[in-house]
């Protein structure tokens, strides 16, 4: 029951003041807290990537590439805590996003907004937790909004995101996360990344099945 009242806060928390604008470097220590950085030991091998956390009690978000399969899981916070007992908790391999469950609580958490409002030309910025890399930056603009041939809408930037970057949030010069950065997702000229309003969409799921 708890974790339901805290994905249900995570929709419909507000997010940051839209008129604060930051600086790539503001926004990396704003959402560095809340991010994680993900190892799994799978068949074909060991596969790292990141992830942020979006309630207090441990639910976070990432590629469901970079778990998917996993055998065991290990999750490390910023602050150095790592955590062994990880399990998947709601996946979507169309979008591919997978929400894991931490057993954690007081944990720091992001911002979330609206990726809807995102346009082609606006400036956002990728941070990400790659192991070994931790506290990557990676800053750009917008360059077109897109639907793969399966229908799936597209955040596509220039944004240089590191390896490992997977998972990691898309963020808006105001530090909330509107989208999910996913290597495996190719983009002719950027990254793409998956819009935040469908972790919205998976989160709503995941809220609304027993535990």
């Amino acid at each position: 029951m708890l974790h339901l009242f805290a994905l249900l806060y995570v929709l419909a928390a507000p997010g940051a003041d839209a008129d604060a604008i930051l600086t790539p470097a503001q926004i990396a220590d704003k959402v560095a807290p809340a991010l994680v950085s993900i190892r799994a030991d799978t068949p074909a091998g060991e596969s790292a990537g990141s992830g942020f956390i979006v309630d207090p009690l441990g639910t976070v978000v990432t590629s469901l590439h970079v778990v998917e399969g996993a055998t065991a899981t290990r999750v490390k916070l910023a602050s150095g805590l790592v955590y062994d007992h990880v399990r998947i908790r709601a996946r979507d391999a169309r979008t591919d996003l997978a929400l894991l469950q931490l057993d954690a609580f007081g944990l720091p958490t992001v911002s979330l907004g609206d990726s809807d409002t995102v346009r082609a030309g606006d400036r956002v910025v990728v941070v990400s937790q790659p192991a070994g890399r931790e506290g990557s930056i990676a800053s750009g603009t917008v360059r077109r909004l897109r639907r793969t041939a399966a229908g799936l809408r597209m955040i596509e930037t220039d944004a240089k995101a590191d390896r490992g970057s997977s998972g990691g949030p898309l963020m808006t010069m105001d530090g909330r996360v509107v989208g999910v950065v996913s290597a495996k997702l190719k983009g002719r000229r950027g990254r793409l990344a998956i819009p935040i309003n469908d972790v919205r969409r998976l989160i709503s799921s995941a809220a609304a099945r027993p535990q």
